[in-house]
This record gives C-alpha cells, structure tokens and sequence, in this order.
C-alpha cells in the first residue's frame, strides 16, 4: 500500500501498529515519524506514537503523546479497543486515569475496567 500510495499517512500509521505489536520499536517509529509528517495534528497519529513509547518503556513520553492525542479529539474507547495490550497496563494507574479525567473521559473510565490485562 504504502509503495503505491506514499503520501497515504493511514498506511504508515497501520504498519507502525503492525511493526509495535512484533516488538520492532525502532521501524515503527520510523513509519508513525513518516505518518505524523503526513498528517499533522492527527489524534490517532498521536495515540500510536504514545503507544509504541508505553510499549518501549517509556512511560513519560506515552503520556506526553497521549494527552497530545487527548487534546486533539481522540476517539479513546475505540483505541483501548484496537490495543488492549497497551492500555490494559494502566488499568489501575492513577496518573492514567486522572488524565482521562482531566478530558471528562469518564466512560472512558469505566470501559479501561473492562479491558482484560495483556502482557
């Protein structure tokens, strides 16, 4: 897709998902930098950099970059839902969910109770 199309930013934004969920953080960098430089100011263009940085380890860039999508509109029942193994990890975080709170994302809330914890 992303040969035929190269300036189609979801193509990226799908293979950084894809390179992440393999443990490749380093390509799917690469490609969610390439998604960003497409499409600036995309909530989930921001929520899959915060979720490869949660999936690195790096929890104050995940958080960064997650209220950046936060700010920008992002649909966050529907990304918990595409990536449970991410945010089934602050389930129980406070930081996390005082952030949600923050946005009134208070059904967002309840729905990250649902998630199932993933390692």
């Amino acid at each position: 897709m992303i040969e035929k199309y190269p300036s189609f930013h979801s193509a990226y934004n799908a293979k950084a998902c894809y390179l992440r969920k393999k443990g490749d953080y380093k390509n799917a960098l690469t490609s969610i930098y390439k998604a960003i430089e497409l499409k600036k100011d995309s909530p989930i263009l921001c929520a899959t950099l915060a979720e490869i940085k949660a999936s690195e380890g790096d929890y104050d860039q995940f958080y960064f970059h997650f209220e950046e999508a936060l700010r920008l509109g992002l649909d966050v029942i529907s990304t918990m839902d595409d990536s449970p193994d991410v945010y089934s990890k602050f389930t129980n975080e406070a930081k996390f969910i005082e952030l949600l709170e923050k946005y009134d994302l208070y059904d967002a809330i309840e729905h990250l109770k649902k998630i199932e914890h993933t390692e």
